[in-house]
């Protein structure tokens, strides 16, 4: 479901895109739905996330398994923006998308306080954004435990960039 009301909400996906080595670019693609409530829309019918937010107005990714009311054929990996979201926040949750490219291994080390919530699923988009930001997105902290504490995972990024 490609849906775009208002282009301000995906503006920061080019920018976000241009962070990434182009074989993880490619490997993130998927459908858009920006600018308006994805539960009112009818994408998904999840409405708090577990850690207390909104999914009608927080930025996240709707994954295959969520669409669980829509013909198989009409489900996909999501990237939902029903709200302005910062190149950081894109990055992360591209994150997401290519963690369900890769079935949802591997399960990294938590990098961030927010890398704890959700079960464990909020890890690897921490630590994906930790890797693809430069300093300065406010991943910096993030970046240099992760680079301490989760070789694996930068290797598995690493060789994953490499075309």
């Amino acid at each position: 479901m490609n849906r775009v009301r208002q282009h301000r909400h995906v503006e920061p996906l080019a920018p976000a895109l241009a962070l990434l080595p182009p074989r993880i670019a490619e490997m993130v693609r998927c459908d858009v739905f920006a600018g308006a409530d994805p539960v009112g829309a009818g994408l998904h019918r999840y409405v708090e996330a577990s850690y207390g937010r909104s999914y009608r107005s927080t930025c996240h990714v709707a994954y295959e398994m969520h669409q669980e009311h829509l013909p198989r054929g009409d489900r996909a990996v999501t990237l939902v923006l029903p709200e302005v979201p910062t190149v950081a926040v894109v990055v992360h949750e591209l994150g997401h998308v290519l963690h369900a490219a890769l079935r949802l291994e591997p399960q990294p080390l938590p990098v961030t306080e927010y890398a704890l919530t959700s079960g464990g699923l909020e890890a690897f988009a921490e630590a994906f954004a930790a890797w693809a930001l430069p300093f300065g997105h406010g991943y910096g902290a993030a970046k240099d435990r992760l680079y301490e504490r989760d070789r694996a995972t930068v290797a598995l990024l690493d060789e994953l960039a490499v075309p």
